[in-house]
């Protein structure tokens, strides 16, 4: 999977031998004044969004245990679709809340990320993939899956490890444990999912 990390990565590191030749390149990037970094978007390719220091994984990474991380994650995410440009970007979701589906459809109103309304769809995921082409499952450019890590899934696992699932699980599925079915390894399955 490539992320709009890497492909700013690679035309940055293109465009910028200071980038290329630097130990790490995101340390050299913030070092750059606010005409260069400006300069150094301009250059770069009309598919590669224009993103800012605070937008990369390391930097979530490096803050996963702010207080206020959802909120950054989230302003993240709405930075990055606007740096693709709300008309070149659709966004596609199915997720078994419909109170998270719900305020997903607010916030693509409020983001001008209207057209994508139809795409938001509540579900299981896992049992009843919604977004797909033909017999198979839709692809996508990038994707961030947030599974519910804490789901016990014990009353659908057997519908899952079945021959027709087996292209999509190949890793297979997690047996149930005999104790704390909520603390099932849902997330190897969303790991397989979206691959």
């Amino acid at each position: 999977m490539v992320t709009q990390d890497d492909k700013f990565t690679f035309e940055a590191k293109r465009i910028d031998t200071r980038l290329s030749g630097s130990e790490s390149w995101e340390q050299a990037l913030t070092l750059l004044t606010a005409d260069e970094l400006e300069m150094l978007q301009l250059q770069m390719g009309p598919d590669t969004a224009r993103l800012k220091p605070d937008h990369f994984i390391a930097h979530l990474f490096r803050n996963q245990n702010a207080p206020q991380f959802a909120r950054l994650f989230d302003d993240t995410l709405r930075d990055i679709a606007h740096a693709i440009g709300e008309q070149r970007c659709t966004l596609f979701s199915q997720d078994i809340s419909q109170k998270s589906s719900s305020l997903l459809r607010l916030n693509l109103i409020l983001n001008n990320l209207v057209h994508s309304i139809p795409n938001i769809i509540q579900g299981n995921t896992l049992l009843h993939p919604y977004h797909k082409e033909g017999k198979g499952l839709k692809k996508f450019d990038y994707i961030v899956s947030n599974p519910p890590f804490k789901m016990d899934f014990s009353d659908f696992r057997n519908e899952l490890d079945t021959p027709e699932q087996h292209e999509r699980f190949f890793a297979g599925v997690p047996n149930v444990p005999k104790q704390a079915t909520d603390k099932m390894a849902i997330y190897q399955l969303f790991l397989q999912h979206t691959m």
